[in-house]
């Protein structure tokens, strides 16, 4: 048995066994941060009937119909000091008694029954699971409570295919175990020849090395699969492993399906030839080098979405990183967000309570209004100025430099005033039209330049605008209920207004209609943290699959050099003994890894192509929001390790292509005609 293949084959094994296993783990990750665990669908509850409803009976009846179907029901609540779902059935009351039994990195809850829900208020997301029957009882409950509601199905695969650094990271394993298959074979042709001559059908060539030693390995990475699987259900529960078991499987079964299937083919494409030329190294070389340069063509690719999205979040986590000591001024403060989706007449009555709550803690100095608008948001501004909404309480907190003065001593009783540094006013500029076009004649006045201003920006999905910025221009107002009432609400759900820690939950007490319009409090600067560490996941996965990809090109250049040695044994020694150069003979290989510069060239254009296409459209990049164009930018740094990559791999492939004797297409074993 030849040991190259054998060793390529059992690299296969191992890279898909112990790569399902990483890929279910963090899909199972992505699933938890989105639904419960166990359930199928989210009932919306979107508006309560007009008339009185007794929240605590329909809670009880949710309960039984729980227990009847032996379903389950159940909400998160952020709100509480430790994150909770409340919850009935069979699933949750297991919960209940045993713990959540939460996986490393996923969330740890606190269970409770769903009837001891805090809040009056049941305009909730309510997850559901069990059979389609019970999930259309609960619904028609709420409806005969009249209620409104709105249902939505999980799809669960969503999870996998919304997330492009995972998709990415699938296919290319994926690839990868094809590759090292598909290499394996070619290597052992004249084998898989002598065998075809006995009688040996493509199936019974597998079968006989799933005897030899296939088994051998897949049993053994199997095995140390099972372990590590056995050691996870004894850190957390059955329950969370018969979530991520499914995931596994599915993965597995894609990865080793890509071995075995690209091993068939490569063992039916061999057999296009005849078993004698086979035999003596004469193999189908189109097919086999169009297979291999096609992989090669799509790592290349792959390689550019790797590497640029790992640099770009690489650089972004530096960015916030480096912004950690002006977080720490944060500590003591937390943000909100309303919940619920409701009709304008009916939370007016909600609103305005809350908005006179949130003032009053304003004017103690506990609720800051800080909503900050990076620049280019207002496209009438001279470019690179951000805007800067503001009562008093809020500068104080967030304002470096002789602005604050002014915005502490300014007169606002009149109503909002628009104060601009002195080195970016305009005389001839029309301030209070484009700033605050619905207010009567504004107040606009300068102050002196100079001043750092705190944004408050914890950021969206990892990506954050500047935390830092100099001279925006400022709007301030006496207190946030001068903002206006829906303005206020979107700013607490838009982490605009931030909260001293635990004054929320204080002033609202045991205010049950003010506490569900409430879904979560954290402190600020455990948002950001996370928002910091969710870009520094991404950074480290998409940096991996770049490694990854990195080391799947150099198998496909090895596999590439040595196929085109197999094929090309013949032209190389006949231009070898006349003396001529032997690109003549392998001129095919050298146009084929063209392709892979190609393919290089494509992903480097289309990656920048949302950029172009906003500029087009008369974008100011230089303005643009951060938190968006950190994704779509292509890097100096991007080009340069793609293109020397693709080259060194170009250069390795033909380097490995002329080593050796001419004569022999193989090292150490004759194949010449």
């Amino acid at each position: 048995m030849n040991v190259k293949h054998s060793l390529l084959d059992h690299a296969a094994i191992i890279i898909a066994a112990f790569s399902s296993l990483a890929l279910s783990f963090w899909t199972y990750i992505l699933v938890s941060l989105g639904a419960v665990r166990g359930t199928k669908a989210v009932i919306q509850v979107q508006s309560t009937p007009p008339g009185q409803v007794d929240p605590e009976a329909l809670l009880l009846e949710l309960h039984s119909l729980a227990t009847k179907h032996k379903g389950m029901v159940a909400v998160e609540d952020y709100t509480q000091p430790h994150p909770t779902i409340f919850a009935s059935g069979p699933r949750a009351e297991n919960w209940v008694t045993h713990g959540y039994g939460s996986l490393p990195l996923e969330n740890d809850y606190h269970v409770a029954p769903l009837v001891d829900y805090p809040g009056a208020d049941l305009r909730l997301s309510f997850f559901v699971g069990g059979t389609d029957q019970y999930i259309h009882d609960v619904t028609q409950l709420f409806e005969s409570h009249g209620y409104q509601t709105g249902t939505l199905n999980t799809h669960y695969l969503l999870f996998l295919l919304q997330n492009a650094q995972l998709t990415g990271l699938t296919f290319a394993i994926i690839f990868l175990v094809a590759a090292l298959s598909a290499a394996a074979v070619v290597l052992r042709s004249k084998e898989i020849a002598i065998l075809r001559i006995h009688g040996y059908s493509p199936g019974r060539v597998i079968r006989r090395d799933l005897k030899d030693y296939l088994a051998k390995s897949l049993i053994a990475a199997l095995s140390v699969l099972a372990a590590v699987v056995i050691v996870l259900a004894l850190m957390s529960s059955l329950d969370a492993i018969s979530h991520l078991l499914p995931w596994l499987l599915a993965f597995l079964a894609a990865t080793y399906l890509a071995f075995f299937a690209t091993r068939l083919l490569s063992i039916v494409i061999l057999g296009t030839t005849s078993a004698t030329a086979a035999a003596k190294g004469r193999l189908p070389g189109k097919a086999i080098l169009g297979f291999t340069y096609a992989i090669k063509a799509i790592v290349a690719i792959l390689l550019v979405g790797f590497v640029a999205s790992g640099h770009n979040q690489f650089v972004e986590w530096q960015e916030q990183h480096q912004d950690r000591q002006a977080w720490d001024a944060a500590y003591g403060y937390e943000i909100a967000r309303v919940s619920g989706a409701r009709e304008i007449d009916e939370t007016q009555p909600a609103e305005q309570r809350f908005a006179h709550l949130v003032d009053d803690l304003a004017r103690q100095d506990k609720a800051l209004l800080v909503d900050y608008s990076h620049a280019g948001i207002y496209t009438e501004l001279p470019a690179g100025i951000g805007v800067m909404s503001i009562d008093p309480a809020g500068a104080r907190e967030s304002v470096t430099g002789p602005a604050l003065s002014t915005l502490l001593n300014v007169d606002t009783s009149a109503g909002p005033v628009i104060v601009v540094p002195e080195s970016i006013f305009d005389p001839a500029f029309d301030y209070a039209s484009v700033l605050l076009p619905d207010t009567s004649s504004p107040t606009v006045i300068t102050t002196k330049a100079g001043n750092d201003v705190f944004t408050w920006d914890t950021g969206v999905a990892g990506w954050a605008g500047d935390t830092v910025v100099k001279d925006p221009i400022f709007i301030l107002y006496e207190s946030p209920l001068d903002y206006g009432v829906r303005n206020l609400i979107a700013a607490v759900s838009q982490r605009r207004i931030v909260f001293e820690q635990g004054s929320l939950r204080e002033a609202i007490g045991s205010d049950k209609e003010l506490y569900t319009f409430i879904y979560q409090v954290l402190p600020v600067r455990e948002v950001w943290a996370q928002s910091l560490a969710e870009i520094k996941s991404r950074t480290f996965t998409s940096i991996a699959g770049a490694i990854l990809i990195i080391v799947f090109m150099g198998f496909v250049c090895f596999a590439a050099s040595f196929i085109g040695r197999r094929i090309f044994a013949q032209p190389m020694t006949v231009y070898f003994l006349h003396g001529q150069s032997r690109l003549g003979a392998i001129y095919p290989i050298y146009l084929l890894e063209l392709t892979g510069i190609l393919g290089v060239a494509i992903g480097l254009y289309n990656h920048g192509s949302e950029k172009r296409r906003l500029i087009a459209q008369g974008v100011d990049w230089s303005t643009f929001d951060p938190a968006i164009a950190g994704g779509l930018v292509t890097r100096p740094g991007t080009i340069i390790v793609c293109v020397s990559f693709v080259l060194i791999s170009t250069a390795l492939t033909l380097a490995l292509l002329h080593f050796g004797d001419p004569k022999k297409g193989k090292l150490g074993h004759d194949h010449a005609a």
